[in-house]
C-alpha cells in the first residue's frame, strides 16, 4: 500500500474553528485522481465516495474523510456518467466508449477494506442502450428490493432527433436484478437532462428548444412523471410542458424569434426533490434585444444579450394523486441577474431542508473573458431579494482547478469536488450552507446578485400511449479491481467566518 505523506492539519481542528467563529469552508488537496469526478455522500460512515477517470484509461473510486483518501482501481475504459448509494452499495452507469451502454456495483467495506471488486453488466445495448447517463436509487419498504430509475438514449435516429429512454430495475444483487426500458416522448430538439425521485414519483426533466429558425435556443421545459415503484405499469404517461420564452412582437408577422432563452443554449437543467412530491428545477436564462438593426430581421443568433441569470422554478407533484392527468401546477418562479456573460453549464443542484437553502454549482463568465465556477445559495425561506454566489480566489476555477460536481452531507455542509489543471490532483472544496452575507479570508470572495420573481408559468399536457420493453435479467460480471493506495489530504485554504 503506497502512502504519501505531505502537509497536513487534522480536519478536527477546522471543525472546531466552525464552532467557534461559525460559518467555515476548506479547500483540500489529495495527490492523486484525474479527471470527470463525481462525489457522493455515504450517510452510514460520513465519508464520501468519489469517481474519477484517471490516466491510462482507467476508473477509479475513492472513499475519504478528508484526512486520508483510499482510491483502488474498478475498472478499465468506462465512461462513468453517474453513481449513487445505498446501504453501503455503489451503483454506477454509463457507456464503454463502443457503443455499450452499463450498470455496476460494488459494496463500498468490500471495495476499500476486504480486497473485494466491483460487477458490471455491459450489455443494457440488447435493447437498444448506448448509454446509461443518470440514474436514481431507492428502496422499495415493502418488498425490500432496490429500485433504479435512469435514462439513456438508443442513439440519433435523424438529424437533431435523439431518442431517450427511461430506464427501470427491480431486485438486488443477492437474489438477482432485472430491468426494462420505455422509450420517452420526444420531439425534435428535445433532450432529457435529469431525474429526480419523490415521495411517491420518479420524473424525468426535458430541455426542449425551437425548431424555428434555431433549434439551439431553448424554449421551456417538460417533466415526465411515473409512479414510483411500478413505473411502467400503468399507461397512459402525461407529459407536462412549460413554456419559459417568448417570441418578439416586433417579427411576428414573418418571423419567430424568440426574446429570451430558457433553457439556455448549450447548458443542460438540473432538479431536485425537496419535501413530499415537491420538485426545484435550476436552468440558466438569457434575455436578448429584438430592436431591428436591418430592413430584415437577422438571425436569432445576431440577437446582442441584455441580461443573464440563474433561475429557480418549484412544481408541486401531489396534484397528481390520485389522478395522474392533473395537471402539475408551478408554485414559485425566480431569477437572479448575474453579470451578463456567458453561461457555460450548471454542475449541481442541491436542497438543504433543514434551512430551505438551495446551493447550485454553476459555471458562467463572472467578469469580462473570465469563466469559472461558483456556488449560489438560494434561501426560500422567506421571499429572496439577492442570492449570494462563492468564488475561489487563492486558487481559482478559470486557470487553477475545474470543480465537476457536488454533494450535500444531510447536515450543514456542501462538498464541490474537481482536479487541478496541471496536475489532475483531486481537489476538494467543504462549505456550510450557512447564512448568506458573511465575511471571508481571502480564500474565496462572496458576490450578491439581485432576484427578481416572475409570473408563474401554466402547464400543457400531453398523453402518450407507450408500451415498455419486457424485463430483462441484469447479469453482473466481476472486474479485476487494482490495489488500495491511501493519500493523506492537504489543506490548502481555511475560510472562517468572523462574527462581529
Amino acid at each position: 500500500m503506497k502512502q504519501i505523506i505531505r502537509q497536513t492539519i487534522h480536519l478536527a481542528l477546522c471543525l472546531l474553528g466552525g464552532m467557534a467563529y461559525g460559518q467555515t469552508g476548506t479547500l483540500y488537496r489529495v495527490p492523486t485522481g484525474g479527471t470527470d469526478q463525481i462525489v457522493r455522500y455515504e450517510p452510514t460512515t460520513g465519508k464520501h465516495v468519489t469517481y474519477s477517470f484517471a490516466p491510462g484509461n482507467e476508473n477509479h473510486f475513492s472513499l475519504t474523510d478528508f484526512n486520508t483518501l483510499l482510491d483502488v482501481k474498478v475498472a478499465d475504459g468506462l465512461k462513468v456518467k453517474d453513481f449513487e448509494i445505498i446501504d453501503g452499495l455503489v451503483f454506477f452507469c454509463g457507456d464503454n466508449g463502443s457503443g455499450l451502454g452499463f450498470l455496476g456495483w460494488f459494496d463500498i467495506n468490500n471495495l476499500f477494506y476486504s480486497g473485494g471488486t466491483a460487477y458490471i453488466d455491459q450489455t443494457l445495448s440488447a435493447y437498444g442502450l448506448l448509454t446509461l447517463d443518470n440514474i436514481e436509487v431507492f428502496r422499495n419498504p415493502s418488498t425490500g428490493n432496490i429500485h433504479i430509475a435512469g435514462y439513456g438514449n438508443r442513439g440519433i435516429l435523424i438529424p437533431n432527433y435523439t431518442q431517450f429512454c427511461a430506464f427501470e430495475a427491480v431486485g438486488t444483487p443477492a437474489t438477482g436484478m432485472q430491468y426494462r426500458t420505455l422509450d420517452l416522448w420526444c420531439t425534435l430538439y428535445v433532450e432529457v437532462t435529469d431525474v429526480a425521485i419523490t415521495d411517491n414519483f420518479v420524473v424525468y426533466l426535458s430541455s426542449d428548444k425551437t425548431q424555428v429558425n434555431w433549434p439551439n435556443r431553448g424554449v421551456g421545459i417538460t417533466l415526465q412523471p411515473f409512479p414510483k415503484y411500478d413505473m411502467f405499469g400503468a399507461p397512459p404517461y402525461f407529459y407536462h410542458y412549460y413554456q419559459l420564452s417568448y417570441v418578439s412582437a416586433l417579427y411576428s408577422n414573418s418571423w419567430v424569434l424568440p426574446i429570451n432563452d430558457d433553457p439556455c443554449s448549450g447548458t443542460e437543467p438540473m432538479m431536485v426533490n425537496t419535501v413530499n412530491d415537491e420538485i426545484a428545477v435550476c436552468t440558466y436564462r438569457r434575455d436578448y434585444d429584438d430592436t431591428p438593426y436591418y430592413p430584415l430581421p437577422p438571425p436569432p443568433q445576431y440577437f446582442p444579450y441584455t441580461a443573464t441569470y440563474i433561475t429557480h422554478l418549484m412544481f408541486d407533484l401531489s396534484t397528481l394523486l390520485p389522478s395522474t392527468n392533473n395537471f402539475i401546477p408551478m408554485t414559485s418562479y425566480y431569477i437572479a441577474q448575474l453579470y451578463n456573460g456567458d453561461p457555460v453549464g450548471i454542475d449541481g443542484f442541491e436542497y438543504d431542508p433543514q434551512m430551505r437553502r438551495y446551493a447550485i454549482l454553476h459555471r458562467h463568465e463572472s467578469s469580462p473573458g473570465v469563466h469559472e465556477h461558483t456556488v449560489t445559495k438560494f434561501d426560500l425561506a422567506v421571499p429572496p431579494t439577492y442570492v449570494e454566489s462563492a468564488y475561489q480566489t487563492t486558487f481559482n476555477t478559470s486557470s487553477y482547478w475545474l470543480p465537476n460536481s457536488m454533494c450535500y452531507d444531510g447536515t450543514i455542509y456542501y462538498t464541490v469536488v474537481g482536479y487541478d489543471m496541471a496536475s489532475s490532483d483531486y481537489i476538494f472544496w467543504r462549505r456550510d450552507m450557512g447564512v448568506p452575507g458573511g465575511q471571508y479570508s481571502n480564500c474565496d470572495r462572496t458576490v450578491q446578485y439581485p432576484v427578481t420573481p416572475l409570473p408563474l408559468v401554466p402547464a400543457k399536457y400531453y398523453e402518450r400511449e407507450t408500451l415498455p420493453q419486457i424485463w430483462k435479467p441484469l447479469h453482473f460480471e466481476p472486474q479485476e479491481s487494482g490495489e488500495v493506495e491511501e493519500f493523506l489530504c492537504e489543506i490548502m485554504c481555511n475560510i472562517l467566518e468572523r462574527k462581529e
